[in-house]
C-alpha cells in the first residue's frame, strides 16, 4: 500500500516540487518497516520457541535434582509443543516410579529388619535350649520352667512373624537366659 502511494505521488506533476521531502518520508517509512520486521520476528520466535526451550531446560535441571515439575501447556502444536507434552508425560512417569521405588525400599528395609530379628531370636532359642539341656539341673525348677515358657512364647511369636510380638519375648528370654548363665557361673566357682 505504501508502495502504491509512492508510485502515485511520483507520477503526480504537481508534487514534483515536493519530491525530496516525500522521498525522505518514504525512506523513513521503509526504514521503520525494515526495523519492525526483525523485531516482531524476534518476539514471535521468543514466545513460541525460546520460552518453551528455556522452560524445558529448567524443568530438566529440576528433574535431575529429584523435583520434577510440569511445563506450561504448549502454545502451538508443533515439534516443540510435542516435546513439552512428551516431557510432561516423562516427568509424571518418573515421579510415580520414584515413589514406587521409595515404597519398595521401605518395605524391603522392614522385611530385612524382621528377618534379622528372626535370626537373632532363632539363635537365642537354640542357645537357650542347648544351655537348658546341658545345665538345667544347676538351677531350680521355677527358673527352668520360666526359661522353657519364654522359649515357647518366643517360638510362638516367631510363628506370627510380627516384630511387635517378637521383641518383648526376645527380651524376656534374654533375661531368663542370663539367670541360667548366672547359675552356671556360680556352679563353676
Amino acid at each position: 500500500m505504501l508502495l502504491m502511494l509512492m508510485v502515485a505521488v511520483s507520477f503526480d506533476y504537481r508534487v514534483k516540487q515536493k519530491m525530496p521531502e516525500l522521498r525522505l518520508v518514504s525512506i523513513g517509512l521503509i526504514g521503520l518497516i525494515a526495523a519492525w520486521i526483525p523485531i516482531s520476528f524476534y518476539f514471535r520466535v521468543r514466545r513460541r520457541v525460546l520460552t518453551p526451550l528455556r522452560d524445558l531446560r529448567q524443568k530438566l535441571q529440576r528433574a535431575c535434582t529429584d523435583q520434577p515439575g510440569r511445563l506450561r501447556a504448549p502454545l502451538v502444536k508443533d515439534e516443540i509443543g510435542e516435546l513439552v507434552v512428551s516431557y510432561n508425560q516423562l516427568a509424571a512417569e518418573l515421579w510415580t516410579e520414584r515413589e514406587e521405588c521409595r515404597r519398595y525400599e521401605r518395605e524391603r528395609m522392614l522385611q530385612s529388619n524382621l528377618i534379622a530379628l528372626g535370626l537373632q531370636a532363632d539363635g537365642l532359642v537354640h542357645s537357650a535350649e542347648k544351655s537348658l539341656a546341658e545345665h538345667g539341673d544347676k538351677v531350680d525348677s521355677g527358673t527352668r520352667d520360666a526359661i522353657q515358657r519364654d522359649i515357647d512364647a518366643l517360638k510362638e511369636a516367631l510363628a506370627t512373624g510380627e516384630k511387635s510380638a517378637i521383641e518383648p519375648k526376645l527380651e524376656a528370654l534374654t533375661q531368663s537366659s542370663m539367670k541360667l548363665g548366672e547359675a552356671m557361673y556360680k556352679a563353676q566357682q
